[in-house]
């Protein structure tokens, strides 16, 4: 043990230079510290803005989807209905069966994209 002493005591003064060394340092380390705390919470309330942000524009466009299908639907019902008024509301001109029968499956077609986009089953 004593032939350690010289170096226990040697290395005891050599903390307290370090101590000595480390005070200016504290300041400025700390307040670094409290720096970086304000802006990752600054960081934070960005981040919780851009979500919001995000569910917003998740909305919109869902509206927009929405509203894209409203017309498409009323532009394919619209074609459905000129069709069906005009084939059948003059027989007379409806000579060809097969003619007849285009006009019917593309009616059922349109009809049945109309019930696809408001979310049926085909």
């Amino acid at each position: 043990i004593n032939e350690k002493y010289a170096d226990f005591v040697s290395l005891s003064s050599r903390m307290q230079g370090v101590e000595k060394a480390l005070k200016p340092l504290k300041a400025p380390l700390e307040e670094s510290n409290n720096l970086t705390k304000e802006m990752q919470t600054k960081l934070n309330q960005i981040l919780d803005q851009a979500a919001t942000t995000q569910k917003e524009l998740a909305s919109v466009r869902a509206r927009k989807d929405a509203l894209a299908a409203y017309i498409e639907n009323t532009k394919l019902f619209a074609r459905a209905k000129e069709t069906f008024a005009h084939r059948w509301g003059n027989h007379q001109e409806s000579e060809d069966s097969l003619r007849e029968y285009v006009a019917q499956e593309n009616v059922a077609r349109d009809l049945r994209r109309i019930r696809l986009n408001l979310g049926g089953s085909a």
